[in-house]
């Protein structure tokens, strides 16, 4: 340590005390040091020891008794100056109340508010708010797991030095030989705590078992040798602030080491809390020279954060502060900063993450992988938006609205219906578990699961509580995904909304270590993200289809409970948000590629209506037989050309009658000038599908025939057909 001119000695040399009444030297008298403000507490004073420039500044007996000469000794006996630290050891001003007694303890005189230094003379010439600290994120308010819930990291087998990103700029990095769960909350923390430094929130870290090391880590990327001495300067402080919330022995205990990518590590700080409450803890280290060789385009430091991996109890902390001052340091006491934790509102802890969130904003997509689940835009083709509880039996599945299967566990189990505000409105009817399930196709699939992706679910429930479940990611390598009629892939859930049986070989696409994704709505409208899903195995390139999952609690008809869905969406990188708007006939063009029908939107297949009927001219031929026209009307071939192309080249194709709605029909008319019309239903099966393929399919006519023949005069003939169709090829029905 260089010379620190927060301490301060006399003018004189060698000061000499004497006794009031006599005059003779003070021998074996005491000197007393207390803090000023407080003057029943001690007050360390100093000598300075060591060589140039290596000096130290040592704390002297207190009291100090003085020689036989009445002047100032160390304990050895030593003639010493006398240097005095009139600060506390955060920098704030502490001036000294010092008393004078011969050996008898007879008072001689006292000494107030010494020496005479204020604020505004502080030689130190350092003010706190220059200060800043070089860590983001340092009180957790922002974290990549549920706040609400525990992040439960569990781990088997043998691992080392395992990284858990669990909030931004925070690595749990552990190492472990057996099996064992680490527990990690986030806690928030009211303003009439007053703790120490005022944190919004705390992180509690409980270890599992089998672990052989346990840390938080802060990486600084490009930085080798970031604070180390630099040519010509003597003066790289790091000054190490925390907040340690655990008072009891085996979690309270804390070590920061500043670690380069290759190189020596240093330790910034080796503190225990055993105060009782939680306390702010401080220390000021002076680097060595940084024998990093990695380059700026390799490098980096760690801020590692040790915590005690041997006790099952939690250690719990706030306010991770590094300071950086090129200059002499600003230390006090034993070494310790004078420089407290810098307090920063949340916005400007939040604000300071945009380095974090930078790369995921630039890469973020907008487009859901999802099809028709910004459910105000969801046509609902299939059966309308109202939809009564299907008594289908339990665990069965059914299509709801377009490319939306709802499962539920007890027969009767769930109404569907169209919220005010376009949603998807889920309405127990019977003490029941849903989940809804969509199916995506081989090339959307290999697509998702080429990269990362994020989840992001909105709505409400009509609970003030909240009604929740999970979200689930799977993909399957199986030819087929038709099961049994009534079905999906789930065929049962667990309590917490996860599939415990399902059809078919499904494989799950981790979260990357960050655990089940635990959604809940309650009555207010809100959105919650998930991120972190990613395919670590080989399905980008086997997998056949994919499928998403999302799960509820067990829903009661007391309420009865009710969930109405706004939206969800699945999308590419690590910020998950609500699907990118679309106009409702974008959405309709979607839906279409796997459902699609000649009737108005929500007119159902088989109502009689002539509303947006097709209709086809047919076989009309006249000819002259004696003194009059003989006319006839037949069936002839035609072609059906789709709205959208389908997602195969073998869709299921129904025809309706639109007079009387009966499937496998098409209506058919003859219309003379004189004569007619002659009209009737005929058998699609009067006609041969010869050719079907993504967007049209061909008839040809079966068996010829005459739909009519009559006799008149100079007549004029029409033959056309009507109909309406269905064009099916939804994912798990074809």
């Amino acid at each position: 340590m260089s010379l620190n001119p927060g301490f301060f000695t006399s003018i004189d040399l060698n000061p000499y005390l004497v006794d009031r009444d006599t005059g003779a030297p003070l021998a074996g008298g005491y000197i007393r040091f207390y803090e000023d403000d407080s003057r029943t507490t001690p007050k360390a004073v100093y000598q300075l020891t060591g060589s140039p420039p290596a000096y130290t500044y040592t704390a002297l007996p207190n009291p100090i008794q003085l020689s036989a000469t009445g002047t100032i000794v160390d304990s050895s006996g030593n003639n010493c100056a006398l240097y005095y630290y009139p600060y506390d050891e955060f920098g704030n001003l502490q001036l000294y109340y010092i008393e004078v007694t011969n050996s008898l303890g007879v008072n001689q005189f006292t000494r107030e508010a010494w020496p005479n230094i204020t604020e505004e003379t502080n030689p130190l010439g350092i003010e706190t708010n220059t200060i800043e600290n070089l860590l983001s994120n340092p009180q957790f308010v922002d974290v990549l797991f549920d706040a609400n819930n525990d992040l439960l990291v569990s781990y088997t087998g043998t691992g080392s030095d395992v990284a858990l990103t669990i909030a931004p700029d925070w690595d749990l990095v552990y190492s472990y030989t057996g099996a064992g769960t680490i527990t990690v909350t986030r806690t928030a923390i009211a303003g009439s705590a007053n703790y120490p430094t005022n944190p919004p929130y705390s992180l509690s870290i409980t270890p599992g078992n089998n672990l052989s090391q346990l840390y938080l880590r802060q990486r600084l990327p490009g930085n080798p040798g970031i604070w180390c001495p630099e040519s010509g300067n003597d003066f790289p402080w790091v000054l190490t602030n925390i907040l340690i919330l655990s008072t009891v022995n085996g979690a309270n205990s804390v070590t920061i080491q500043y670690v380069p990518s290759t190189g020596t590590p240093q330790t910034l700080l080796n503190v225990s809390n055993n105060q009782g409450i939680p306390a702010e803890f401080s220390e000021c280290v002076l680097l060595e020279p940084s024998n990093n060789t990695d380059t700026g385009d390799t490098g980096y430091v760690d801020i590692n954060i040790y915590l005690n991996y041997r006790t099952a109890l939690p250690t719990v902390l706030s306010s991770i502060q590094v300071c950086f001052l090129q200059a002499e340091a600003p230390v006090g006491v034993d070494n310790l900063a004078i420089v407290e934790f810098q307090q920063t509102p949340v916005n400007r802890q939040i604000d300071n993450l945009f380095h974090y969130y930078k790369p995921e904003l630039e890469y973020k997509p907008i487009q859901s992988y999802l099809i028709g689940w910004d459910f105000a835009y969801n046509p609902g083709q299939i059966n309308g938006y109202s939809i009564a509880a299907q008594a289908l039996g339990a665990n069965t599945s059914y299509y709801a609205w377009d490319q939306t299967i709802v499962y539920q566990s007890a027969t009767s189990g769930i109404a569907v219906s169209r919220a005010a505000n376009g949603g998807f409105t889920a309405l127990c009817n019977a003490n029941t578990q849903m989940a809804l399930v969509q199916y995506l196709d081989q090339a959307t699939a290999r697509n998702i699961l080429n990269g990362r992706v994020s989840v992001n679910i909105a709505g409400r429930s009509s609970s003030v509580a909240g009604l929740g479940g999970k979200i689930t990611l799977w993909y399957t390598n199986d030819a087929s995904i038709v099961y049994a009629s009534n079905t999906s892939l789930v065929t049962g859930l667990d309590a917490t909304g996860f599939p415990t049986s399902m059809q078919g070989t499904w494989t799950q696409v981790q979260r990357s270590g960050l655990g089940d994704a635990i959604w809940s709505l309650n009555d207010v409208e809100a959105d919650y993200s998930f991120n972190g899903w990613q395919d670590n195995t080989n399905g980008v390139a086997t997998a056949t289809y994919f499928a998403i999952v999302v799960g509820t609690v067990p829903l009661t008809t007391t309420t009865p409970d009710t969930l109405i869905f706004t939206s969800i969406s699945l999308v590419p990188g690590d910020i998950a948000t609500i699907p990118a708007p679309k106009t409702p006939t974008e959405v309709l063009r979607d839906c279409q590629r796997f459902y699609e029908k000649s009737y108005e939107t929500q007119t159902l297949p088989g109502a009689i209506t002539l509303a947006n009927a097709l209709v086809a001219d047919q076989f009309i031929s006249q000819y002259f037989s004696g003194a009059q026209y003989i006319c006839l009307g037949g069936i002839a071939p035609f072609q059906l050309s789709y709205q959208q192309s389908k997602r195969i080249n073998t869709p299921t194709i129904t025809f309706y009658s639109p007079h009387s709605g009966d499937a496998g029909k098409i209506y058919f008319t003859v219309n003379y000038n004189n004569v007619g019309p002659f009209t009737s239903d005929v058998v699609i099966a009067s006609w041969t599908n010869v050719g079907t393929s993504y967007d049209r399919a061909t008839y040809v006519v079966a068996t010829p025939q005459v739909v009519s023949q009559n006799q008149t005069t100079g007549s004029v003939g029409q033959s056309y057909i009507e109909y309406h169709y269905v064009c099916d090829c939804r994912l798990g029905i074809v």
